[in-house]
């Protein structure tokens, strides 16, 4: 099964649905979590997961300054530094809007390809997916006009700026190639950890909170699969389709989030925002998929 060519696709489904949850669970649980203690749980609660099987199956840690520089980049990038943002982000918009917004990650890897990277192939069509990703971005954001002192569009620009972590993130995946995918997942959570425990404790004083039960549920769901499963899944879907394929997964997630938002928040949707949401995941597919259809650039080295 796990030779099988649709198995990589099937598990990027299942981070999808992992991940496009996510929100769902961050906007329940910020009920009684600040955003830095809520991420200090989500980290903890998925390295002590890993703990078992790192034990288990006698796994050894990376060694030598030069991976663990990076390893630290990573945690930042993936983990707690999006984490954070995004966290602070939904306190003041809803989880269907930042699912959505973070579905620009790979209209972000693409750029990142094309102008730094370059180590994936692009074309006419991937160019012209950027352009209906921004211009569909752009139509999510539009509320009678632009207001730089709204806190949503500011909100908003952070869950922007998280796309573009996780897009750096995604393309840096292939230096850990030598790296087990669990090994990867554990040291990067585990330094999430390590910044975040004594963050939560002098900015929040997390032993004065007092959390719901069904926030406490939705913090633990989303470090056991929104975190733990996810990102050990996810690691192996990049290796095995690439870092612009395994991106889709952001507009695939998105559609997951406005799920929840809507039928289980009661979340409401603009027309506006309907029409960007349809307009930037046709940019997304190009983004994509424009191989299939030609024009590449010689732009891969």
């Amino acid at each position: 099964m796990r030779n099988h060519p649709i198995f990589p696709y099937f598990l990027l489904l299942c981070v999808s649905v992992f991940w496009g949850s996510s929100y769902f669970f961050i906007k329940i649980a910020l009920e009684s979590f600040p955003p830095v203690t809520l991420i200090a749980y989500r980290c903890l609660l998925a390295v002590l997961i890993y703990l078992p099987f790192i034990i288990w199956q006698r796994v050894e840690l990376p060694r030598g300054w030069p991976i663990w520089r990076l390893l630290f980049l990573q945690a930042f990038l993936n983990n707690y530094g999006s984490w954070i943002l995004l966290s602070f982000a939904q306190q003041y918009i809803d989880s269907a809007l930042a699912g959505v917004l973070n579905s620009t990650v790979p209209i972000f890897v693409f750029l990142i390809t094309f102008f730094i990277s370059r180590h994936e192939s692009t074309s006419l069509w991937k160019f012209f997916g950027v352009i209906l990703g921004f211009a569909g971005t752009a139509m999510v954001l539009y509320k009678d006009g632009f207001s730089l002192g709204d806190s949503q569009i500011w909100a908003s620009l952070l869950v922007i700026l998280v796309s573009i972590f996780y897009g750096f993130a995604n393309i840096q995946t292939h230096k850990f190639n030598h790296i087990k995918s669990l090994t990867v997942s554990f040291c990067t959570l585990s330094i999430s950890t390590i910044i975040t425990i004594p963050l939560s404790i002098l900015i929040d004083k997390p032993w004065n909170l007092t959390i719901s039960p069904h926030s406490l549920m939705a913090a633990s769901m989303l470090g056991i699969f929104s975190t733990a499963l996810t990102f050990f899944i996810f690691l192996y879907v990049i290796r095995a389709l690439g870092s612009i394929k395994s991106s889709s997964n952001a507009y695939l997630r998105s559609m997951v989030s406005v799920g929840l938002g809507v039928f289980v928040l009661g979340e409401t949707l603009e027309t506006h925002t309907l029409i960007g949401i349809f307009i930037t995941i046709f940019g997304v597919f190009f983004i994509n998929f424009g191989d299939l259809i030609g024009g590449k650039f010689k732009r891969n080295n």
